[in-house]
């Protein structure tokens, strides 16, 4: 079926195999004063051009498999223009509190996989405080996965996340362990963050102990980060890359900014020191 609660189950409150049971269920989850699971079956999720699809507070997405269960969608693009792509494009809207994400992909299929990219095009995102991922992959090119709020926690464990421009950015705190940071190579020249942190924010984005990867023909044509606005901070402690960014490592965008941008402990694919 579409969709199906699950009474005597201790550990989901629904299951479901369509998108359409999929929607249903985010529906019901909206309802809820209490955490509300949902499994989602191995297949695709695709909901076509909609965009902004809401996953409310403190409801669990858990898939079958972080490669076989995907959710997706690809805007039309004579609906998109340069203003209106930051909202006209997400896959999904984590707009509440202590939302938690599992084995599954989320992909924006617009431009991912297509060897060009358009503009903006989101795959996550994010405005509640306290998300978890956990083998997670976030499929995208520029702007994949944007922490839109300056006050919200994010925490990433195990996951995937792909791009070319700014494809992790925002002003709120987003920590990544153990992660797969992989950089497409679309057109090359691209940069892996855009923090627009605000002074008051210690941590920003922090990328640890993951490996930054991509195609071999990557090697030199990226950048570690580059600075959005406010107080930008991006840190890289202690990952493995397995292929190397520009020599200059970061680069220029809003100028006249106090940059709080560092990187500590690198080591390449052999774990050599990298200077």
């Amino acid at each position: 079926s579409d969709f199906a609660y699950i009474f005597d189950n201790p550990v989901y409150d629904a299951e479901v195999s369509t998108v359409r049971g999929l929607l249903v269920a985010l529906g019901v989850a909206k309802k809820q004063m209490k955490r509300y699971r949902i499994f989602l079956h191995r297949g695709t999720y695709d909901l076509g051009t909609t965009v902004m699809t809401e996953v409310p507070a403190n409801v669990s997405l858990i898939g079958e498999s972080m490669d076989a269960t995907v959710v997706v969608n690809s805007p039309d693009p004579a609906t998109l223009t340069s203003d209106n792509r930051s909202d006209a494009t997400p896959t999904l809207y984590l707009a509440g509190n202590d939302t938690y994400l599992q084995d599954l992909t989320v992909k924006q299929a617009i431009d991912y996989g297509k060897g060009q990219i358009t503009g903006q095009a989101q795959a996550i995102r994010a405005r509640g405080d306290r998300q978890v991922y956990k083998r997670v992959k976030l499929l995208g090119c520029q702007d994949t996965y944007y922490i839109n709020k300056s006050t919200i926690r994010q925490y990433l464990e195990d996951c995937f996340i792909a791009g070319d421009v700014d494809f992790i950015y925002g002003d709120g705190t987003a920590f990544r362990n153990g992660c797969t940071i992989w950089y497409n190579n679309t057109t090359g020249g691209g940069y892996i963050t855009a923090p627009n942190t605000p002074a008051d924010n210690p941590w920003g984005i922090v990328i640890s102990h993951s490996t930054i990867d991509g195609p071999a023909a990557a090697n030199g044509n990226f950048y570690l980060g580059r600075p959005w606005n406010d107080s930008p901070s991006a840190n890289f402690i202690g990952n493995t890359f397995n292929i190397l960014p520009a020599a200059a490592g970061w680069a220029a965008m809003t100028s006249r900014k106090v940059l709080r941008f560092h990187e500590y402990g690198s080591v390449d694919a052999s774990g050599r020191l990298l200077d």
